[in-house]
């Protein structure tokens, strides 16, 4: 669907690189001139992208995608008023994400579990399911758990399993 649901329910994936930097500015002459947003954002992400398929060229689309969403930084030392609606997964950790060999993947392509925006007028449920993957020859164990960001508005999330290793 399209309108408001279709909005809340992709959002950012990651933040990149994208406020005040030096760059290129058309007109300025041998001068750079400083420069923010989407406009950098996109090709800094393409940038990590590029590199995440260097580092493993087998690897698909929603595997690198994955890497860079999962090693993201949401910290407060990165994002002050962290809101993944508007912040997605994090800062993007180039190294952690080039590293990086357990992913976790969602059918849907996104690669988040995020529920969208849905007006109710009742009860609802819905659950959401991800893949996790290791390419690397070690076992990985991930402890698992529901949280929200922000009000929780009465909902509740739980997880089917406390641990899972890979």
């Amino acid at each position: 669907g399209g309108g408001r649901a279709a909005a809340w329910r992709g959002g950012a994936g990651v933040q990149a690189a994208g406020c005040t930097w030096l760059s290129t500015v058309v007109g300025a002459c041998r001068v750079g001139g400083r420069v923010s947003g989407a406009s950098l954002g996109t090709p800094m992400t393409s940038g990590y992208a590029a590199l995440g398929r260097q580092a493993h060229p087998t690897w698909t689309v929603d595997q690198l995608k994955a890497a860079l969403m999962n090693t993201a930084d949401a910290s407060a030392s990165k994002i002050v008023n962290y809101n993944p609606r508007t912040a997605g997964a994090g800062v993007v950790q180039v190294q952690k994400a080039a590293t990086t060999v357990g992913l976790a993947t969602t059918a849907d392509h996104l690669n988040s579990l995020a529920f969208g925006y849905d007006e109710l007028t009742a009860g609802w449920t819905e659950t959401h399911a991800f893949t996790l993957s290791n390419t690397g020859t070690s076992p990985i164990t991930y402890g698992l758990a529901a949280t929200f960001s922000g009000n929780a508005l009465g909902t509740t999330a739980s997880v089917s399993s406390a641990s899972v290793t890979v």
